[in-house]
């Protein structure tokens, strides 16, 4: 269960990080419900943290 928990969490971030690095600049001004924050990264690793964490 955790080895499927552990893969979950990881294709999300990895697809959040994709998105956040293929973002072009002007896509806030055009559209500000699109963009990803830098806060929406660290949320999401420490949620993996502590799912993580818990499961021994």
């Amino acid at each position: 269960m955790q080895l499927l928990t552990l893969l979950g969490a990881g294709s999300t971030l990895g697809t959040l990080v994709a998105k956040s690095i293929s973002q072009a600049l002007g896509v806030a001004i055009t559209n500000p419900n699109k963009i990803i924050r830098a806060l929406d990264v660290f949320v999401v690793v420490a949620n993996i943290n502590g799912v993580m964490g818990t499961g021994t």
